[in-house]
């Protein structure tokens, strides 16, 4: 039944796997890299696509409600066991995931789950400021300010009240892009205080955000 299901879903989350991290700055193109990666024959697992949000504070725009905690729990270990029979088929030697905070949007992630991809070596991708914004851009360029205001005001505790005031200035001037400019920064800030901080083994990266065959089979090699 429903109980024993549950309780197999929570023991498949304490199995140690071959897990590779991509880490990076956000605008860093990471989910769009997690889909070439999977087009290219690797074992890929999207976090973000099953908690249905994008994991920063605009993660929802778009998007339908998130599913309930326990659904997302119930989809990740039938995500984790088919990927772990797929991955074992191709011959993959790792089964990639996007680096994430352990919450995404409403969810935490299993703990022990988390805990495993906080333990393994991850790849972080240095990529220039101006590439990055305009990934964020393509993203989210197409909301109106309202729409951007919303999720500005709700990180204004962080942020701070200068930073939001300029941020919130700029959206109502139609200054897309300068409201971006002080967010990515923030947002540069909070990862490297949450994802680069600690004792884990960090693997540097340098990519143009243009080449991606290129990136690809570097990041093949780490795994290899």
């Amino acid at each position: 039944g429903y109980k024993a299901f549950r309780n197999w879903a929570l023991d498949l989350f304490r199995e140690p796997r071959p897990f590779a991290v991509l880490g990076g700055y956000t605008g860093s193109g990471k989910t769009m890299l997690l889909a070439a990666l999977e087009e290219s024959g690797e074992s890929v697992i999207d976090l973000e696509k099953l908690a249905g949000h994008k994991g920063s504070a605009f993660g929802n725009l778009g998007l339908p409600p998130q599913p309930g905690a326990e659904q997302v729990e119930n989809n990740l270990a039938l995500a984790l066991l088919k990927t772990e029979q797929q991955r074992i088929e191709k011959g993959n030697t790792h089964i990639w995931l996007e680096d994430e905070s352990r919450r995404i949007g409403n969810i935490n992630l299993p703990e022990a789950f988390f805990s495993q991809l906080r333990a393994v070596p991850f790849v972080f991708l240095d990529i220039p400021f101006e590439v990055r914004l305009e990934n964020v851009l393509k993203d989210y360029g197409r909301f109106s300010a309202e729409e951007l205001s919303n999720p500005v005001n709700r990180i204004r505790r962080r942020l701070g009240d200068e930073y939001t005031r300029n941020a919130l200035q700029f959206l109502e001037e139609g200054d897309t892009a300068g409201c971006f400019r002080i967010l990515l920064r923030y947002y540069d800030k909070f990862y490297r205080n949450s994802s680069l901080s600690g004792e884990r083994k960090v693997q540097h990266t340098e990519w143009d955000g243009r080449d991606i065959p290129g990136l690809l089979a570097q990041l093949k090699k780490y795994t290899g």
